[in-house]
């Protein structure tokens, strides 16, 4: 996460990579997540 807004509705903001097999196959840039509280 590199950046978190929280207003009514927490929302993180990441860049991210999956790797299969130690080879890159996805890349994403400015992906947008909705944040909720554990209910643990």
């Amino acid at each position: 996460m590199r950046h978190v807004r929280r207003g009514k509705l927490a929302v993180g903001i990441a860049n991210g990579r999956v790797f299969a097999d130690g080879i890159c196959v996805y890349v994403a840039k400015d992906m947008r997540v909705g944040l909720i509280a554990s209910a643990i």
